[in-house]
């Protein structure tokens, strides 16, 4: 695939490289989620040309609130999710652990309401994960994601979720406001607070 992930860059392919190398570089998660991001290569290469699988492993979740900033990840972070947790199966067999946070500190009372809510009308409406997820044109392991509250939206997945379900507001996540009237992007940011460092776009 050559350079093309750069398209936007003023980094040849080389330099990119070079600070893929070293995840002490302030850029190094920058770069890391556009690679994953753009590239269109298997891992296999991935790891072998570009990226440690090591490095992956340990800058994981700030790479993927990197991506998350973007709507076209939707789907790109689940499969990398994936790899990420089979890459720390392999390694802890060979007796290496990496730290991860804490689960009370990633839970969002906002998305957790909020995953509720959506797991209990896609109940009411007959739909296993697997058939909302094909409506959506994701995979069933993102909307298992959803359901569990450890899965930011975008609007643009949200959006697809409020039309799937004729919704203008979940109740259970909002609380006591009435937001049915207000755009989407506001109400994404009313339901499931951005983690630090992310932002949304609202009027």
């Amino acid at each position: 695939m050559g350079s093309s992930w750069l398209w936007n860059v003023n980094k040849t392919e080389e330099e990119a490289k070079r600070i893929l190398a070293d995840p002490t570089d302030e850029r190094f998660v920058h770069y890391a989620a556009l690679l994953l991001s753009r590239h269109s290569g298997l891992p296999k290469e991935i790891f072998s040309e570009y990226l440690s699988k090591e490095h992956f492993c340990r800058r994981w979740l700030e790479i993927k609130r990197k991506m998350r900033k973007d709507d076209w990840n939707d789907q790109r972070i689940p499969f990398w999710d994936e790899i990420y947790k089979r890459l720390i199966v392999d390694f802890k067999k060979k007796g290496i652990v990496f730290r991860s946070p804490k689960k009370e500190a990633l839970k969002n009372p906002g998305l957790e309401k909020m995953a509720a809510d959506i797991r209990s009308r896609r109940k009411a409406a007959q739909l296993t994960q697997t058939e909302l997820a094909k409506k959506m044109g994701v995979k069933q392991q993102f909307i298992a994601k959803i359901e569990s509250g450890t899965q930011n939206l975008s609007p643009r997945t949200l959006e697809k979720i409020k039309k799937i379900f004729g919704l203008s507001l979940f109740g259970s996540a909002a609380g006591a406001r009435d937001i049915s009237a207000r755009p989407v992007s506001e109400t994404v940011t009313i339901l499931h607070p951005l983690e630090p460092g992310m932002r949304t776009e609202s009027k």
